[in-house]
């Protein structure tokens, strides 16, 4: 039998998990087609949402992959599972390295881009034609700009970027007119990012620019470009939208195909 204190811990492990997959469902539609779409049996999911069992690791894959999160807020509590939720001074109160970076950022002014969610698009190299394409969230915590980038590439297919992911946290500052992206990838790997971009103009605004990432085997420099995302899209959805496009898909703005493409091919 389990010690008292480990039990209540697991129970409120399970507790969390059921609450936020029945939240998670009802963005869906369904119990059913979260079931059928993400290849779970019906009554075993059923154990998870009454909070009855723990997902095994296969499905606690297949319930991260299907609904864009990381293991880590599934098993939060269900007020902290949302995608925006990137306040980095909650770091710095426990991490004197994080503390010391972001007094010297307070200092900056803040960076010329509207808070919201962005997508990110990237021109794949060694991939044939293709876009990949990521979500972002911008966010003004106090004096200084944070934000979360969450790649959620993940498909049955032997080539690597199709099963990139990462889950960057970091802030956002702005030098002679070029907005950047300094983060570091939260998802267990510790992986540095930095993308750096300038508007263009336009509406909704664009903005373009070079992106420094880690595929599997090496670092890479990518042409990048960012957009809002429409009004009538959900974070959640967004989150749905983040994969591997080709560069002919409508689903992509031609105006940025068109600038990834030059920029990449030049």
């Amino acid at each position: 039998m389990l010690p008292g204190d480990l039990r209540g811990h697991i129970l409120t492990v399970r507790e969390n998990i059921a609450t936020n997959l029945r939240a998670l469902c009802a963005e869906r539609g369904s119990i059913a087609q979260c079931c059928r779409e993400a290849g779970i049996n019906r009554q075993q999911f059923n154990r998870y949402i009454t909070g009855e069992a723990i997902p095994n690791r296969a499905n606690l894959q297949k319930i991260c992959r299907y609904f864009g999160i990381t293991e880590t807020e599934l098993f939060q509590a269900p007020q902290a599972v949302d995608p925006s939720n990137i306040a980095l001074s909650k770091i710095a109160a426990n991490d004197p390295n994080w503390s010391r970076i972001l007094d010297n950022v307070n200092k900056l002014p803040l960076a010329a881009i509207d808070d919201g969610a962005y997508y990110v698009y990237y021109r794949m190299p060694d991939e044939g034609a293709e876009i990949a394409r990521s979500i972002m969230f911008i966010r003004t915590d106090g004096s200084i700009k944070t934000f979360r980038r969450i790649t959620n590439i993940s498909t049955h297919s032997l080539r690597k970027w199709h099963y990139f992911q990462g889950d960057h946290k970091g802030v956002v500052i702005e030098r002679r007119h070029w907005i950047n992206f300094i983060g570091i990838d939260a998802d267990g790997r510790d992986e540095p990012s930095l993308l750096s971009v300038q508007w263009i103009g336009g509406s909704p605004p664009l903005y373009v620019g070079t992106a420094m990432v880690f595929s599997i085997d090496r670092p890479l420099t990518l042409p990048v470009a960012l957009e809002p995302l429409a009004p009538n899209i959900s974070p959640r959805q967004g989150l749905r939208g983040c994969n591997i496009y080709s560069i002919e898909s409508e689903e992509i703005s031609p105006i940025i195909k068109n600038f990834l493409d030059a920029k990449l091919n030049k």
